[in-house]
């Protein structure tokens, strides 16, 4: 999954908002639900797929925090299996190929008619 974050405040945050954070345990780059600020300043969040809260020790603070959420996007995992025995594998390889073919040889044509353009200025100035 790629994840788009943008800075924020930990008072501009609203409850449900999506936040990515570094985790103060283990340090690894997490992105929950943005529940409240607890009194003492710590961040309570909650993972999608979890009932209770997460039990942050030592506590989340605004220093963890990379940014909130404004975009996300599921890329397909690009291992052979993936593309080559999945029939949405074989469609995205199939759909790119013909995208290249019908672009590539266009940019081409745009280059070639530009030099001729050129040649051309070249003679008239001479």
């Amino acid at each position: 999954t790629v994840i788009f974050t943008k800075p924020v405040a930990v008072e501009e945050l609203q409850r449900r908002d999506i936040i990515t954070y570094t985790d103060p345990r283990t340090e690894r780059v997490t992105t929950h639900t943005f529940i409240e600020q607890a009194e003492d300043g710590s961040l309570v969040t909650r993972g999608d797929a979890n009932p209770s809260l997460d039990n942050h020790r030592p506590a989340l603070t605004a220093n963890h925090v990379i940014g909130k959420v404004w975009a996300a996007s599921a890329i397909p995992v690009a291992s052979a299996e993936f593309w080559f025995t999945n029939p949405r594998g074989i469609g995205i390889l199939v759909i790119s190929a013909l995208l290249l073919l019908l672009f590539v040889p266009g940019k081409r044509r745009e280059k070639s008619n530009q030099s001729k353009v050129n040649e051309s200025d070249k003679v008239l100035l001479r």
